[in-house]
Formats: structure tokens, C-alpha cells, sequence
């Protein structure tokens, strides 16, 4: 990975120590070490999203289905109040703990400082997880 992708994605994960909602993963702390740079993450003691959905073969209640998405959702809206747009959220992204708390991490396709009236004309990501105006190479916001 390029080392200002890396950075753009610790930037963001240090913005997340700003959401209340503790729906962004956190950094706690990033250095360079010997040529390499180290990153030190909040623990997450259970895995993604995605790993959970197989180990159950989707059955969920709609009680459980509501609260991940209620906590994406703040997870998105914290990061659009920040000027920051995610851009490959997917189940893969999306951690868990031993708590029961849901975060957001994967950020390294984010865009930062975007403004509200600013256009996407590149394309990123898993193509079966892109919205139909990427994938025809429309300009989005």
C-alpha cells in the first residue's frame, strides 16, 4: 500500500475519535519505525460483518438487523459531518466486538475535505458492491 493511503486512513480513524457514537474505528496511534510504518488499532475482538452473516447463514431477528444498521448509519453520518465520504463500505468493512458495538473502518479509498456541491468521476472499489451510476461512469457526489 502507498504510504498516502495509509495516512489518508489513519487521518480518518483519528477523526473518528471524535464521534460520540464510537462508530468509526480508532486509531490510537501511528508511527514510523524502522522504515515501516506502525499502526495501532482499538481491539475488536470479534470479526467482520461478513464472517458473521456466514457463520449464521443470515438468520437474524429484525431486533439485531435494525441495530447494525442504526449504527452504520451514525457511522456514515458522523463521517459526512466530518467531510468525509467512506466510498467502499461493504460487510467486510464493518467490525464487531465482545461489547456488541459496531464500527466502520476501511477507509482507504475515503475522500476528505468533500463538499457538498462536489463531483466523484473515478471509480472504486468491488464493482458488485457499486452503486449502478459508478459502475456506468457517471459523475456522483
Amino acid at each position: 500500500m502507498e504510504i498516502e493511503t495509509i495516512e489518508k486512513e489513519i487521518k480518518v480513524m483519528m477523526i473518528g475519535s471524535k464521534d460520540q457514537n464510537g462508530t468509526i474505528l480508532e486509531c490510537i496511534e501511528a508511527f514510523d519505525y524502522k522504515e515501516r510504518i506502525w499502526v495501532i488499532l482499538e481491539l475488536m475482538e470479534r470479526d467482520t460483518l461478513t464472517v458473521l452473516i456466514e457463520e449464521h447463514c443470515g438468520q437474524y431477528n429484525e431486533d439485531f438487523i435494525r441495530y447494525v444498521m442504526l449504527r452504520i448509519v451514525q457511522g456514515i453520518a458522523f463521517l459526512h459531518s466530518q467531510d468525509v465520504v467512506h466510498r467502499d463500505l461493504k460487510s467486510d468493512n464493518i467490525l464487531l466486538n465482545d461489547s456488541g458495538e459496531i464500527k466502520l473502518t476501511g477507509f482507504q479509498f475515503s475522500a476528505l475535505n468533500v463538499s457538498a456541491t462536489a463531483r466523484r468521476k473515478t471509480r472504486l472499489g468491488s464493482i458488485c458492491w457499486m452503486a449502478p451510476e459508478i459502475v456506468t461512469g457517471q459523475e456522483y457526489t
